[in-house]
C-alpha cells in the first residue's frame, strides 16, 4: 500500500526552496546559483501530483480528470489573478512609465509567460532583475505540465492490465527523452532549453517515479541529511560548476532527500512546515515587493533584503488564508458563481485593452496618456521627460531611433543618398559623421546642441561596424569630414585602427572613449527616486573593464596618425575620483541606465567638447580648407 500521508519534511524542502529564490532575486552575489530552488520546487511539485492522483485514485477507483483540473484551478488561479493584478495596477502607479508590463501581464494570467520569454528571445538571467514578473515563467512550465501528465496516466490506466509498470516504463521513456533534448538544446538554444516545457518535464516526472516507489525504500536519514547538506553547499558555493551536471545533481539530491527522510524535529516543525504552506504566495509576492521596495526605500542591501523578506512573508499570509485557502476547498458550485461574476468583468477590461492596442489609435493615446498622467513617477521627477532613449535621442527634432536605424522604414533620402531625417546641414562644409550603436547616439545631444556645429549626420549599428564605403562616398560631396564613433572596448579599436588605412586620406576620426559605467543597472533610477546623491568610483570602473589598456592603445593610434583625435569622454565626465550619477541638489541626472547618459547628463559635455573642437579650429587641425 503506498503512503498517502501529508508529508511534512516536503513542505520544509518547498520553503527552502523559495528561499533560495528569493535570495538569488537579491541579486547578492553568494546567492547566484539559489535560481536552482525551481528545480528543487518542480521536483516537489512531480511528487505530490502524482502522489494526489493516486490518492483519488484508490478512494475512487478511477483517474478524475475533472477532479483534478478544478482542485489545480481552485488552488492555483484565484491566488495568481489576485496577485498579478494587484502587480500590474502597482506597476502603472509607481513603476518606470516608459516601460511597459502589459504583455508580460497577460502571459502570466493565462500561463504562457515561458513561451512569452522565448518568443521575446528574453534570456532569465538578463532579464529577472528588470521584470516583476519574470518569476511566473517556472508557473507557465507548471500549469503545462499539470495539463499533459493527469491526460497521460488516465490513458495509461485505461488499459487493464500491468497498468503500473506501463506507467513507470512511460516515465522513465519520458524522463530520459526530456533529459536528453534539455542538455541537447542547452548547447544549441539555452532560453529554448530554460523556458520550452517539455525540455523541463524530466524535473517532475523525476518525482512522480519517486512517489511511486517511495514505499519500497528503505528510509535512512543520515542519507536524507546528507544529500541536504551537499545541496544546500552545492547551491552557496561560490565555484562555477556546469550549469547541466549541477541543476541534475541538485534534481537528484532534493529526489534523495524527500524519499529517505524518517524524521527531524530540527527541520519539521510548525514554522517550517507554516512557512511551505505559504510558499506559493511568497512565491508570487516576492519579485514584485523586491522590485518596487528596491526603487523606492533603499539603496542598502541588508535593509533591503531583510525588508523585502518581511513585507513579502506579510502579504503572503494575507493571501494564503483570504484568498488561497478560502479557494481551496470551496465548493466548485459556490465558485462558478465567482467564476459567473468575475469572468464577463475580466472579458470585457481584457476586450477593451486589447481593442484600445491594436485597433484604436486613438483610444490607444488617451489610456496612455492618462496611465502617464496618473503615474507617480512622471508627476513627482517628469520621467518620461527624463529617462526614455529611444524618445528623447534626437537630431533637429526627429527621433533618431525611429528612423535611423538599420531596420527602419520611415525616412526619405535626399540627393546625396543620405536619410534627411537623421540629418543636419546646413552648408557643403564640415560634416560631422556620426556611426555606431546606442553608444555613441548616447553623445548625439552634444552634438545637435553645439553652436560650433553645422552639418551632422548619423548612422546607426549594432555592432562595431564601420562603413568606410559610404565614409568615402559621403566626402566626395563635402569639403570635409569628420568619422566619429565611440571605442568602448579593444575590439572596437582594433575595428577602427584595421579600417583607418581604408578611408580617404583626408577624413579626419574624432573617438570618444567611452564612459563610466555604473554597478547597478537601476542605481541612477533609485537615486532619482529616492532623492539622494549617488556616485561611483572610477579607480574601480577602470579596473573592473579593463579601461587602462584600452586608452593606452587608443592614445598610441592617436600618436601615429595626425589625422585622429580623441575627445576624453570618461575624464570629462568624471574628472574627479568619485563620477557623479545623480546631483540632487542641482536635480541633475547623468545616467539612464548603468551604461548609457541621460539626455540631461549628455548636455553637461557641451561646454568641454566646444572646447575641444574650439582648440582644434585654432590648431588648423579641422575647419581647414
Amino acid at each position: 500500500m503506498r503512503d498517502f500521508e501529508y508529508k511534512k519534511h516536503i513542505q520544509f524542502l518547498r520553503g527552502l526552496s523559495v528561499i533560495f529564490v528569493f535570495l538569488y532575486h537579491t541579486n547578492i552575489t553568494i546567492f547566484n546559483k539559489g535560481y536552482l530552488g525551481v528545480d528543487i520546487f518542480f521536483v516537489i511539485s512531480g511528487f505530490v501530483i502524482t502522489q494526489k492522483i493516486f490518492q483519488n485514485y484508490f478512494l475512487e477507483k478511477k483517474i478524475n480528470l475533472i477532479g483534478f483540473y478544478s482542485k489545480r484551478f481552485k488552488r492555483i488561479i484565484p491566488n495568481l489573478f489576485f496577485i498579478i493584478g494587484v502587480t500590474y495596477l502597482t506597476y502603472l502607479i509607481f513603476g518606470p512609465p516608459d516601460l511597459s508590463l502589459f504583455s508580460e501581464t497577460l502571459s502570466a494570467l493565462f500561463g504562457v509567460s515561458n513561451l512569452y520569454y522565448i518568443v521575446h528571445d528574453a534570456g532569465y538571467f538578463d532579464n529577472i532583475f528588470d521584470d516583476p514578473l519574470a518569476h511566473t515563467w517556472s508557473l507557465g512550465v507548471e500549469e503545462q505540465f499539470y495539463l499533459i501528465y493527469p491526460l497521460l496516466i488516465f490513458i495509461i490506466y485505461l488499459f487493464k492490465n500491468n497498468k503500473q509498470f506501463k506507467l513507470q516504463t512511460v516515465l522513465f521513456i519520458t524522463f530520459f527523452l526530456s533529459l536528453f533534448f534539455f542538455r541537447k538544446e542547452l548547447e544549441t538554444d539555452p532560453i529554448i532549453a530554460f523556458f520550452l516545457s517539455p525540455l523541463r518535464f524530466w524535473e517532475f516526472i523525476f518525482g512522480g517515479i519517486l512517489f511511486l516507489n517511495y514505499h519500497k525504500i528503505k528510509k535512512n536519514n543520515y542519507i536524507s541529511f546528507a544529500s541536504l547538506s551537499l545541496l544546500i553547499f552545492l547551491i552557496l558555493n561560490k565555484n562555477d560548476y556546469d550549469y547541466f551536471y549541477l541543476n541534475l545533481i541538485i534534481v537528484l539530491l532534493s529526489g534523495i532527500f524527500i524519499v529517505f527522510f524518517v524524521k527531524s524535529n530540527l527541520l519539521v516543525n510548525k514554522s517550517s512546515v507554516y512557512f511551505g504552506d505559504i510558499s506559493y504566495s511568497f512565491y508570487l509576492w516576492h519579485l514584485p515587493v523586491l522590485f518596487f521596495l528596491n526603487l523606492y526605500v533603499s539603496n542598502k542591501y541588508f535593509l533591503d533584503v531583510t525588508l523585502s523578506f518581511f513585507v513579502t512573508i506579510l502579504l503572503s499570509i494575507i493571501t494564503y488564508h483570504l484568498i488561497e485557502q478560502k479557494f481551496r476547498y470551496l465548493e466548485f458550485k459556490k465558485l462558478r458563481n465567482y467564476f459567473y461574476f468575475i469572468l464577463p468583468i475580466f472579458l470585457i477590461i481584457f476586450a477593451f485593452l486589447i481593442y484600445a492596442k491594436y485597433f484604436n489609435d486613438n483610444l490607444r493615446k488617451d489610456l496612455r496618456s492618462f496611465v502617464s498622467n496618473s503615474n507617480y513617477l512622471n508627476k513627482k521627477h517628469n520621467w518620461d521627460n527624463r529617462i526614455p532613449f529611444n524618445d528623447l535621442i534626437v537630431l533637429s527634432g526627429k527621433k533618431v531611433y525611429e528612423h535611423c536605424t538599420e531596420n527602419s522604414t520611415n525616412f526619405t533620402t535626399n540627393s546625396n543618398n543620405l536619410k534627411t531625417e537623421c540629418l543636419r546641414q546646413e552648408n557643403y562644409k564640415t560634416l560631422f559623421f556620426i556611426e555606431g550603436n546606442s553608444y555613441i547616439a548616447q553623445f548625439l545631444p552634444i552634438f545637435d546642441k553645439s553652436e560650433s556645429i553645422d552639418n551632422i549626420y548619423y548612422k546607426h549599428n549594432r555592432g562595431h561596424k564601420v562603413s568606410v564605403k559610404e565614409a568615402n562616398e559621403i566626402n566626395k560631396k563635402f569639403n570635409e569630414v569628420i568619422y566619429i564613433t565611440n571605442v568602448g572596448d579593444l575590439k572596437k579599436l582594433n575595428i577602427v585602427i584595421s579600417s583607418h588605412l581604408k578611408f580617404d586620406s583626408d577624413i579626419k576620426f574624432i573617438l570618444f572613449n567611452s564612459t563610466p559605467w555604473l554597478i547597478d543597472k537601476h542605481q541612477s533610477a533609485k537615486c532619482l527616486i529616492q532623492q539622494i546623491d549617488c556616485n561611483i568610483d572610477k579607480i574601480f570602473d577602470i579596473k573592473k573593464r579593463s579601461l587602462k589598456k584600452l586608452f593606452q592603445e587608443m592614445e598610441n593610434f592617436r600618436l601615429k596618425h595626425k589625422n585622429v583625435y580623441i575627445f576624453d569622454s570618461y575624464e570629462a565626465l568624471c574628472p574627479n575620483r568619485k563620477c557623479v550619477v545623480y546631483d540632487k541638489d542641482k536635480d541633475l541626472l547623468f545616467y539612464r541606465d548603468f551604461s548609457h547618459l541621460a539626455v540631461e547628463g549628455s548636455k553637461t559635455l557641451i561646454p568641454k567638447f566646444d572646447q575641444f573642437i574650439g582648440k582644434l579650429k585654432d590648431d588648423n587641425s579641422i575647419f581647414n580648407y
